[in-house]
C-alpha cells in the first residue's frame, strides 16, 4: 500500500473554503491571478468550488470575483472592495515583484476595509522582499501542509525530549516523521495490518498536521488535510485549532 502524506493543491484550496465557509461566509471573495497557466486552473476550481458549495452555505456567488494583474486587475479589485463586509483576496500570482507592489498598494487600503489576504504557502515562503507589517496588517492567511504551533502543551513536550535526546533544536522533518511513525504504529496497534478501512476511527493528536486519508485507487491513499494558519497580532495563528 502507498499512503501520500503532502496533500495536492486541490486539497489546499478546500481548506481555504471550508475555513470561508465557517469563519468568513459573507465577505466578498476575490481571486487574482497573473495569466500563467497553472495559475488560471486553480482560480478556475476555487470558482467552481465556490459555486457547489454555495447552495448550503451563506456563500454569494455574486461576492466572487476573479481577476488578473494582466487586464488591470488591482485597480478593478478597489472598485469592488466593501467596508461593510471582510474582503477575501486569494492571490495565486507567483511573481514577487507583482505580489510586492500588490501588498504595498493594498496596505493602504488596511485602514478603511476589512482585509484578509490568503494564498499557498508553498508560494508565499519563496517571497523574500516583503515586510512583515504589511502581512499582519492584512491578515496574511496560508494553506500549509505543515504547520508547528509551539504554544501547543504537546508541541512543548515534543521539543523538551528532542532536545534532551539529540541535543539539537527538532526541525520540520522531525516533526513529520513524529507524526507519520505516531500514526500508523498506532493503526496497526489497533487494527492490524489491514487497518486501512479503519482509519476514520482513528483520532489521534498529531503535531504538524492531520492525517485524513482518502483513496486515491488500488492500494493508494492521499492524505486530504492542509493546515490554515494567519499572521494576526505579531503571532502565527493556527486557525484550524480556533
Amino acid at each position: 500500500n502507498l499512503f501520500f502524506l503532502q496533500p495536492l493543491v486541490a486539497s489546499k484550496a478546500d481548506q481555504m473554503l471550508n475555513y470561508i465557509k465557517d469563519s468568513l461566509a459573507n465577505a466578498n471573495v476575490i481571486i487574482l491571478h497573473n495569466s500563467k497557466r497553472d495559475e488560471v486552473y486553480l482560480a478556475n476550481m476555487l470558482k467552481a468550488k465556490y459555486a457547489r458549495m454555495a447552495p448550503s452555505t451563506a456563500f454569494d456567488t455574486n461576492r466572487l470575483y476573479v481577476f488578473s494583474y494582466q487586464d488591470g486587475g488591482y485597480n478593478k479589485l478597489v472598485g469592488k472592495l466593501d467596508n461593510n463586509r471582510p474582503n477575501i483576496l486569494i492571490n495565486l500570482a507567483s511573481n514577487e515583484a507583482y505580489i510586492s507592489n500588490f501588498v504595498r498598494n493594498l496596505y493602504k487600503k488596511s485602514d478603511n476595509y476589512n482585509l484578509v489576504l490568503m494564498g499557498l504557502e508553498s508560494q508565499w515562503k519563496a517571497y523574500k522582499t516583503l515586510e512583515h507589517k504589511y502581512l499582519f496588517a492584512l491578515n496574511l492567511t496560508l494553506a500549509s501542509p505543515s504547520f508547528v504551533d509551539y504554544r501547543q502543551q504537546d508541541v512543548a513536550r515534543f521539543v523538551l525530549q528532542f532536545r534532551e535526546q539529540y541535543t539539537t533544536e527538532p526541525n520540520l522533518m522531525a516533526f513529520q516523521g513524529y507524526d507519520a511513525g505516531w500514526f500508523f504504529l498506532n493503526a496497526l496497534y489497533r487494527y492490524g495490518t489491514h487497518f486501512e478501512s479503519c482509519m476514520p476511527h482513528l483520532e489521534i493528536s498529531l503535531l504538524q498536521n492531520d492525517f485524513s486519508f482518502k483513496s486515491g485507487g488500488p492500494n493508494a491513499w492521499q492524505n486530504t488535510s492542509s493546515n490554515i494558519y494567519q499572521y494576526q497580532n505579531y503571532q502565527l495563528i493556527d486557525k484550524k485549532r480556533v
